[in-house]
């Protein structure tokens, strides 16, 4: 198993896979060489053998290994937070709840593991984030509509007043061009404003990400 960490800490990690997926032919019981060979699983973005071994060391080693197990439980909580990123609102929420549990599930195998309070409090901040918006989103829509709706009825009176007026060749008066470029310039303002706002936000949920992984060492 020294030769898989040696391969790991210098990155090769399809020979550290390898050697630690023999160390467990050896012994099958071996959750040390399990994590670490999640862990080369996680550096390899291997996301779903990841989950499955860091899984199975929490399954076998929970009574002998609490510390070790506590590690996994952290990491799988951090794959969940990371997908969350990347998915829809309610993918989003799925993931982050699941995320929770195997955090709070690592503080109660140990109590002092600070980067996992830490995280759990980031994941809760952003299941709630996430909650509010998707509420704001719903209760939006319908107004949406309606004012699309209020939009298109303006629209149709305008059309319906216009016509009598075109029929005795008495046209509605074309925008000048001045007044064109005017509307032009709002909306193009208005464009500029959203954009900027969107990527302030942006920045924003950049600059919280949780917290690290617990890597697999020499043992």
């Amino acid at each position: 198993m020294h030769r898989g960490d040696r391969s790991f800490k210098a990155g090769d990690y399809k020979t550290a896979e390898v050697l630690y997926g023999e160390a467990l032919k050896q012994d099958t019981t071996n959750v040390r060489a399990r994590f670490n060979l999640a862990d080369t699983y996680l550096a390899l973005s291997d996301l779903d053998h990841a989950m499955g071994e860091y899984a199975k060391v929490v399954r076998d080693g929970r009574e002998r290994e609490g510390k070790l197990s506590s590690r996994a439980y952290h990491n799988m909580g951090f794959i969940e937070q990371t997908v969350a990123g990347a998915a829809d609102e309610q993918q989003k929420q799925q993931h982050l709840r699941k995320a929770i549990e195997h955090y709070k599930d690592a503080l109660r195998l140990n109590p002092q593991a600070d980067e996992s309070r830490y995280n759990l409090v980031l994941c809760q901040k952003q299941l709630k984030e996430s909650q509010d918006q998707q509420s704001k989103d719903q209760q939006e829509d319908p107004q949406s509509q309606n004012k699309q709706q209020q939009e298109d009825q303006s629209q149709q009176q305008k059309k319906q007043q216009q016509q009598p007026d075109e029929k005795e060749g008495n046209k509605a008066p074309e925008p000048k061009p001045e007044q064109q470029d005017q509307q032009l310039d709002r909306k193009s303002e208005q464009l500029l404003n959203y954009i900027r706002q969107r990527e302030k936000q942006t920045k924003e949920k950049i600059n919280v990400q949780p917290r690290k992984v617990y890597r697999g060492k020499n043992w």
